[in-house]
């Protein structure tokens, strides 16, 4: 997902005219690419993207979220601040019943190893 949102993400930004219509079509490739429960890529994009949608951080780290559902443990998770942690432990926790195990198991894995629980 990383470079598929990624480039939708730089295409969105060159083309959109204003901030409200670059958000809308950010949310709407988000829900698709990150699926999950209805309302979790919602929520995930108004965490890192509905403020500030042409910010490349934040697009980076939604971009990310698939690898993490898929279980795929690389070494940029450090882009993450520890609030960024805690909202994902929130989130997986709030939609846990409603999401695949494995993708529960494969995000709280990464939250407990990087300190999302105190």
């Amino acid at each position: 997902m990383d470079s598929d949102f990624l480039h939708v993400w730089r295409r969105a930004v060159k083309k959109s005219r204003d901030e409200d219509e670059l958000r809308d079509s950010l949310r709407e490739h988000s829900r698709r690419v990150i699926g999950g429960p209805e309302g979790f890529a919602d929520e995930l994009f108004a965490w890192f993207l509905a403020d500030r949608p042409d910010d490349a951080e934040a697009a980076e780290k939604l971009s990310l979220i698939p690898d993490m559902l898929d279980g795929r443990f690389e070494d940029r998770w450090d882009i993450y601040t520890p609030e960024d942690w805690e909202m994902l432990r929130d989130l997986v926790n709030g939609y846990a019943r409603e999401m695949d195990m494995d993708d529960v198991t494969n995000i709280m894995r990464l939250v407990v190893d990087r300190g999302g629980f105190h």
